[in-house]
């Protein structure tokens, strides 16, 4: 009589394990799939934030000190710009100490003879602030301005925190410097410019200028 032919017990058990360790192998390779690529996504998607915001940033400071010296007298730094150290941001409103380099930087502008004034303000997370108002606020930037805040770089862009403010430095320049855009090209000689240094995804500080073309 023939014996019956088929899949034993011990065969099943060892099919069982075999497709087990395949398994847990392919999970493995998809979870360092994952832990690689998605910091990275991260990462790009921050850096992409902040260049965004720079550019937004960068724009603004162009038109500081835009149509004021119609009398001959161009505008000035310590009137018509200032850089904040320990400012603050409550309720639209940026508050701080005069410095040449600070968490804020303010400033005033004339359109169809009627000031305005704006401002950029950093948190302590990594967030960019741009901060507008009217006229009827803009007539002394001694320590601050009035306004209406609203976010150019988010905050908090760091999922484990840590990451360092951003910082501007006002730099006046003679005639005989140079003041180079975004930091390239050979220069601008003769003009005012503020240095926006912001950290990016990797912990590097990046350093980017602009040249205040209306502060002769």
């Amino acid at each position: 009589m023939d014996r019956q032919r088929g899949i034993s017990l011990i065969s099943l058990l060892i099919g069982m394990l075999v497709s087990a360790i395949v398994l847990v192998a392919m999970l493995m390779i998809y979870r360092n799939t994952i832990q690689n690529v998605a910091p990275s996504s991260e990462g790009a998607r921050v850096d992409g934030e902040i260049v965004s915001g720079l550019l937004a940033a960068h724009v603004m400071l162009h038109d500081a000190g835009f149509g004021i010296g119609g009398d001959g007298n161009g505008p000035e730094y310590g009137t018509h710009l200032r850089v904040l150290s320990g400012a603050t941001l409550s309720n639209g409103s940026i508050n701080g100490s005069v410095a040449d380099e600070g968490n804020a930087v303010i400033w005033t502008k004339q359109i169809n003879g009627d000031d305005f004034c704006e401002g950029l303000f950093a948190d302590g997370e990594g967030g960019l602030w741009r901060v507008s108002s009217s006229s009827t606020s803009c007539t002394d930037i001694s320590s601050g301005i009035d306004g209406t805040a609203s976010p150019l770089i988010q905050p908090s862009r760091h999922p484990d925190g840590g990451v360092d403010a951003i910082t501007f430095t006002y730099s006046p320049l003679s005639a005989g410097d140079a003041c180079r855009p975004l930091g390239i090209g050979a220069g601008i000689a003769g003009i005012a410019a503020i240095t926006i240094t912001v950290e990016n995804s990797t912990g590097h500080d990046i350093g980017s200028t602009t040249c205040l073309a209306n502060f002769q």
